[in-house]
């Protein structure tokens, strides 16, 4: 009968939305989970100075979960944008394009801590884990492992490397480390890296066992050793931190990233090819490693593979959409590729107070190559004016340029005189280079090759730059020239088969 049908059909329809909502369910349950943001610890401490421990567990279990295999773990940088932002987890997760986010909080009261934390899945808003733990703060290692295994379980990642240091840590020495970590990341400011640099010694002092402490402690002497100080007392320093660092168990993504800063260096003469290899390594060992990315793209940029160099850049950022050297350096690659209107763009899209000498001097360059030059000229004057010591001396030596472009040969020769004191520093090659341009600009071509061989030799071979800079074609008849440009264009030409 029609009645008969008519329950058989809503029956039907009934079974369907089971089966459908059953489906959803399961679904939900078994989707697999490939990217992850922990959100910034909320500090329940009662106390806005407690504000860095709670960063600090942050970065540390950003850390531990970047360390499971096939799951994407976005960095520090990229989630400090929501520290104190109300906003559904599900909704931030989608901004961030994750599949899930951790959520909690860090309370510190005396010598205890209490952490809180919830993993949500984006796609349904469901928690999937939560727990509290409750630890001595001389556990705080062992409970940042703790939490990290737990949330892996969740995922159903494997772990690559267990998080090594389930040790007890000194907790006036663990306080000291988080104090620094937030001085160090911001390594263009002389200041702010030898802040770093005395509250890291302290915390090696008080714990001589704090192998993470010793690691962040050779990155702070090999900031200094590379773009602040000539003294050789620096970089051996940072030696022997990071061999500490290694005996205490410390061989992780982030020790390879460290040796690969200590390796690609003046007193190395630059080792392109092994610098890299460490980096690769390091991203073995932890592929959320945004800035290995970078270095792997600065030194690509250096050595004018300009394509992978890019390549390496857009990784990074897409790790770390917030990694302000990254997304600096493509301002470099369009510069060094000869689109000044791109460069510029770039170079305005980042702050130039976080390494104002390296965005003054490269911003200046690209307004000079717009035929900008009066803004060139008062670009370097200010930075000049607000950072005389020029360390490295690039600005002095963009100086020198814009001078040798007016006409203004005395005026040249005093700047290359001044700049050229600066050698010794990490990044002085680009000097060197400026220096030969600013030559290259006076038609002295004995000098501009002397000085370009000088940029290439130690550090900045980039053969594409050279051959089409025009700053260097009233040089470019000269024999010696034209020999200098064929062996690194050779050069050039092996590294692109081998990279």
């Amino acid at each position: 009968t029609s009645r008969r049908r008519w329950l058989v059909a809503a029956l039907a329809l009934v079974l369907l939305a089971v089966a459908v909502e059953a489906w959803r369910i399961v679904g939900a349950g078994s989707a697999r989970i490939e990217s992850l943001a922990v959100l910034p610890l909320e500090n329940l401490s009662g106390d806005a100075a407690q504000d860095y421990f709670a960063d600090g567990i942050t970065e540390s279990l950003i850390a531990d979960l970047a360390k499971l295999a096939d799951l994407r773990v976005l960095s520090r940088s990229a989630v400090m944008k929501y520290k104190g932002v109300r906003r559904p987890a599900n909704q931030i997760a989608r901004e961030l394009g994750v599949d899930t986010v951790v959520e909690g909080s860090v309370a510190r009261a005396g010598e205890r801590v209490r952490i809180t934390a919830q993993l949500i899945e984006a796609r349904t808003d469901r928690r999937l884990w939560s727990e509290k733990y409750e630890r001595d703060l001389r556990d705080i290692l062992s409970l940042q492992a703790e939490l990290a295994r737990a949330i892996a379980g969740e995922v159903r990642a494997k772990v690559q490397v267990q998080p090594a240091a389930a040790k007890a840590v000194q907790p006036e020495a663990y306080d000291l480390y988080l104090r620094a970590r937030f001085h160090s990341n911001r390594e263009g400011a002389a200041e702010h890296n030898q802040t770093a640099i005395t509250l890291l010694e302290k915390a090696v002092q008080l714990d001589p066992t704090f192998a993470a402490a010793f690691l962040e402690l050779g990155r702070a002497y090999g900031i200094k050793a590379f773009y602040f100080s000539k003294d050789k007392e620096w970089e051996e320093k940072a030696y022997v931190a990071m061999e500490k660092a290694t005996t205490l168990g410390q061989d992780s993504g982030e020790a390879h990233y460290v040796r690969g800063s200590l390796l690609w260096r003046p007193s190395n003469r630059f080792p392109h090819r092994e610098a890299i290899q460490e980096y690769r390594r390091a991203l073995a060992l932890n592929p959320a490693l945004d800035d290995a990315h970078h270095q792997i793209g600065l030194i690509a940029l250096h050595i004018g593979l300009l394509d992978l160099g890019l390549e390496e850049l857009r990784k990074a950022v897409a790790l770390n959409p917030s990694n302000t050297l990254a997304r600096f350096r493509f301002g470099a690659a369009y510069a060094y590729q000869g689109k000044f209107d791109q460069a510029v763009t770039a170079f305005d899209a980042v702050p130039r107070d976080f390494h104002p000498l390296l965005w003054g001097g490269q911003m200046a360059w690209a307004l000079f190559e717009l035929g900008r030059r009066q803004e060139a000229v008062a670009l370097v004057e200010e930075t000049l004016k607000t950072h005389p010591a020029d360390d490295g001396g690039f600005v002095t030596g963009m100086k020198a340029l814009l001078a040798a472009a007016a006409g203004q040969t005395r005026q040249a020769e005093l700047a290359i005189q001044a700049a050229a004191k600066q050698k010794g520093l990490g990044h002085f090659h680009h000097t060197a280079y400026t220096i030969a341009c600013a030559y290259g600009e006076m038609n002295r071509p004995k000098q501009a090759v002397e000085w370009l061989a000088q940029a290439a030799a130690e550090g900045f071979p980039c053969y594409p730059l050279f051959e089409r800079d025009r700053s260097l074609d009233p040089v470019r008849k000269d024999p010696q020239f034209q020999e200098l440009l064929a062996r690194l264009k050779q050069q050039w030409e092996a590294y692109k088969a081998s990279l």
